[in-house]
């Protein structure tokens, strides 16, 4: 009986498998990890600039009038008005230095919307968080000011002190610039604290560590595992997070980065850097309230 040889099949013609797509809708990676982040840098750009401070006014700095700076003459009491025009010009649409609580709600509100409408993808990132996270970011906070004022002290021996300048933080004090509203001042000092703990923290590390990290490893970064990093992404990254920051910061952010990314390479938890960015953002938040150094915000 004569039969057909069945023709063998060459496995090696098969072509590869494409890389899945990234989904869609709510829980698409681009809405996940980079949407949020730059609506909220967007915002940023609307934010008032704060008037000029002289550096030997402490009041300028803590928000408390001592008797040589408080005003007795009627001009003087007007510019301590909050209703006062600010010292610095108007920014974008006209906003002055008074209007930064609005504009910082609105930011965070709609940057906490858009985390909101993309959450069913944000439950798909395993949540898993070890002891180790608030420890980092408990270390991490005393670390961020220690060498933010080493950075600051050895600028102007350097001839580099102009690096020193934090103007790139509004330094808004809401208990001294609406200490004439204080259920909205305490109001705004929490919607602050929201701000830096929760907000922040989410956006930049799935941002920086989520997206970042992964786009610069390869085209289809969502398929990256999280915590798979090789050493021009991871640098990249630093340097990348470092001049997001005022110069007066970049030791201090360069330092702060790279331990937060030992803590993902170790614990592979996207999560765990959250946790601690979020421990060292409240330890400062803290830091400026109980000294006054309202210069880190």
């Amino acid at each position: 009986m004569n039969s057909k040889p069945e023709k063998a099949s060459d496995s090696t013609s098969d072509p590869l498998p494409p890389a899945p797509a990234a989904p869609q809708g709510r829980r698409s990676p681009w809405l996940v990890f980079v949407v949020p982040f730059v609506v909220y840098l967007s915002l940023t750009q609307l934010e008032p600039a704060p008037p000029e401070r002289t550096a030997d006014t402490p009041a300028a700095a803590t928000g408390t009038a001592t008797e040589s700076d408080t005003p007795t003459q009627p001009e003087a009491a007007a510019e301590s008005s909050p209703d006062a025009p600010a010292a610095a010009a108007p920014g974008l649409l006209g906003l002055e230095y008074r209007h930064y609580p609005l504009v910082y709600t609105f930011k965070i509100a709609v940057t906490f919307g858009l985390i909101l409408l993309a959450w069913p993808g944000y439950r798909e990132v395993p949540f898993r968080v070890t002891l180790v996270a608030p420890l980092v970011g408990a270390i991490g906070a005393p670390i961020w000011i220690g060498l933010c004022r080493l950075e600051t002290s050895l600028l102007p021996a350097l001839g580099l002190d102009w690096l020193g300048d934090t103007s790139a933080r509004t330094g808004f004090n809401p208990l001294a610039e609406l200490r004439d509203n204080p259920a909205w001042a305490y109001g705004f000092l929490a919607i602050r604290f929201f701000g830096l703990v929760v907000v922040v923290a989410i956006i930049e590390e799935f941002f920086l560590r989520g997206f970042l990290i992964r786009f610069l490893t390869r085209g289809d970064w969502w398929n990256v595992p999280l915590g798979t990093v090789t050493a021009f992404p991871l640098v990249a990254m630093t340097v990348a997070a470092a001049l997001s920051h005022p110069p007066s910061e970049y030791l201090a952010a360069v330092v702060w980065f790279s331990l937060l990314s030992w803590l993902m390479l170790r614990t592979k938890s996207l999560w765990d850097c959250v946790i601690a960015h979020g421990v060292t953002n409240l330890l400062l938040g803290i830091y400026v309230v109980t000294t006054g150094q309202w210069e880190f915000m």
